[in-house]
């Protein structure tokens, strides 16, 4: 047995030697200078390294013996270095380079580097500033871990990912600016960033992910503040905003992409008075809110779904909620053991609950350690609102559903321009009359919840109306966007003279060449300009024969204008007596 376990070490023995055999370096370091060691690599480069462990300061060459210095390792636990000097050949800074190096405070990356491996500066607990030059494409985990005096960070455009835990614990950064060009922001990344005050997720950021239970992206962040939340991804992750005790704002892109808001998203936000979910949100998932002692108001998407277990729990503030036309299960357990919790356990102070026809399932510990004989239910006929009021004791309103629809106003709109529909819902004691207005093609016009229709391009769309209070009462309407109101077909809104054009014409001033053409590319005759002048003056009537020879039809557009202007000596016509009606203007 002794000699197989022999065997067997020395075999492993000639395994990791040729693993080793077979790696970029060359494990043993030459000394360069009192600085600096290296390593050749197998490509050709060099790898430099400290020289040893109580070295001050360090300034890397670009070449060694003629071989280009590309990597950057094994500079950690050098406690008393406090500079270092990067040369522009350099393209890695390796894993844990720099980690643990308590008094460096400053250094620049070049812009050769493209990568900065995971622990490169963690804990370098003096480091007050870093800028990430446009060439670092990827920054590992733990780079910049607890590196507590950092308080300045730029990166530049060029970066896909912020990676989890990257700046976790940097408890002096007090603001950071996101570029467009990442990508996907990663757990644990802003953790702990204590003097974080606001934070503006770009929309380019199409992942957001969780960690584990203390570690959401910007958990713990105890001054943020203000969040802006652009990012196109499904979900808000879990614990995103957890801890941050001083938010008060957080607000979403009203074409925010989100789906989920994750498990304990804002759990603990104790500062938070208000929010308006994504409209688009069809989950809460559980303990999303739980703990937000101050929230009072939460405005719902119509499309949420589902609220989860303890979504609410204690959240003391809130006395009223409104539910949206699309939840359909309040979460909880189908108990009220002393194990269980349901989605508004502990919300002591709520009063008033409004529900819609769409609610299906609220499961029994729902309201648990709320005094049910305070609460009254808005709700409706055949709903699960009913049923759970009748079964516990809860003072319950019948609310009188939607039947009809009907949608009044223009049925056109000129391109650029805005009208206004309207809606009457019958019957007229319908509880909620409130409606979801949607269009069926958002290029060529839009509609807020206003019924405000916005034109974009030529062509019909169809504009519906649909209730709000789950009976899904649906009322359609077509309207045509337009590219003129005018009857001239060479005339649109595309021009630049459009509204000149216009409000010529409604003045009637100008009345075109034809009933169908304005001709706004030709040229402006005699006749046409004391038309106009004639028009502006309410067109007045002229007794008196015309003087000029080539004005006598009575018939012709000009021939009163003509008559008039002469009269009042605003034209003389021609020395040879003709007016030339015809002749088009000059400056």
């Amino acid at each position: 047995m002794k000699k197989n376990l022999i065997k067997l070490t020395f075999l492993i023995a000639i395994v990791m030697l040729a693993i080793l055999g077979f790696s970029t370096k060359v494990q043993a370091s030459t000394s360069y200078n009192s600085e600096i060691s290296y390593n050749d690599n197998y490509n050709g480069t060099v790898t430099v390294v400290a020289a040893g462990k109580n070295i001050e300061s360090a300034t890397i060459p670009s070449y060694i013996n003629g071989k280009k210095v590309t990597q950057i390792d094994d500079f950690n636990d050098c406690t008393h270095l406090t500079k270092v000097t990067i040369p522009s050949t350099v393209e890695t800074i390796e894993y844990g380079a720099f980690e643990n190096c308590t008094s460096l405070k400053s250094i620049t990356i070049p812009g050769s580097v493209t990568s900065i491996e995971g622990s490169a500066f963690q804990n370098c607990s003096a480091l007050q500033s870093i800028t990430i030059p446009s060439s670092v494409k990827y920054v590992k985990s733990y780079a910049f871990e607890n590196c507590k005096s950092l308080k300045t960070v730029t990166i530049q455009n060029g970066l896909t990912e912020i990676s989890y835990r990257m700046f976790y614990g940097c408890t002096s950064l007090t603001s950071i600016q996101i570029p467009a060009s990442v990508k996907t922001i990663q757990w644990g990344s802003f953790t702990n960033c204590t003097s974080l005050t606001s934070i503006t997720i770009p929309a380019t950021v199409t992942e957001l992910t969780g960690g584990s239970f203390s570690e959401g992206i910007f958990e713990g962040c105890t001054n943020l503040k203000s969040a802006t939340i652009n990012a196109k991804a499904p979900r808000i992750a879990k614990g995103m905003f957890a801890g941050c005790t001083s938010l008060t704002n957080a607000t979403f892109a009203s074409n925010s992409t989100i789906k989920i808001i994750g498990s304990r998203a804002f759990e603990n936000c104790t500062s938070l008075v208000s929010i308006t979910l994504p409209d688009n949100a069809q989950e809460m998932e559980y303990n999303a809110f739980a703990g937000c002692k101050k929230l009072q108001t939460v405005n719902m998407g119509d499309f949420l779904e589902t609220i989860g277990t303890e979504a609410f729990l204690n959240c003391t503030s809130l006395t009223t909620m409104k539910f949206p036309c699309g939840v359909k299960t309040i979460d909880g357990d189908n108990s009220e053991s002393s194990y269980s919790s349901g989605a508004f356990a502990g919300c002591t102070n709520l009063r008033n609950l409004y529900f819609t026809k769409s609610i299906q399932t609220i499961k029994k510990s729902v309201f648990k350690d709320v005094n049910k004989s305070q609460l009254t239910f808005y709700g409706y006929s055949g709903t699960a609102a009913k049923y759970y009021a009748q079964e516990n004791g809860i003072k319950y309103v019948e609310c009188t559903p939607v039947t009809s629809i009907k949608i009044t106003g223009s049925t056109q709109v000129l391109k650029g321009s805005k009208i206004t529909l309207g809606k009457t819902v019958s019957p007229s004691n319908a509880y909620n009359k409130n409606v979801r207005w949607t269009i069926s093609d958002y290029n060529i016009a839009t509609i807020d919840q206003n019924g405000v229709v916005t034109g974009k391009q030529a062509g019909t769309v169809t504009v519906a109306a649909t209730s709000r209070d789950g009976t899904a009462i649906k009322a359609t309407y077509q309207v045509k966007v337009i590219l003129t109101e005018l009857p001239f077909t060479d005339v649109t809104v595309n021009n630049w003279y459009y509204s000149a054009v216009k409000d010529m014409y409604n003045k009637k001033y100008m009345s075109g060449t034809s009933t169908k053409t304005f001709s706004p590319e030709s040229k402006v005759t005699r006749g046409m300009l004391v038309t106009m002048l004639h028009n502006m003056e309410k067109s007045p009537y002229v007794s008196d024969a015309s003087k000029f020879s080539d004005v006598q039809n009575s018939k012709d557009y000009y021939y009163m204008a003509v008559k008039w202007a002469a009269k009042n000596k605003i034209v003389s016509g021609y020395s040879n007596g003709k007016f030339g009606p015809n002749d088009p203007i000059t400056r």
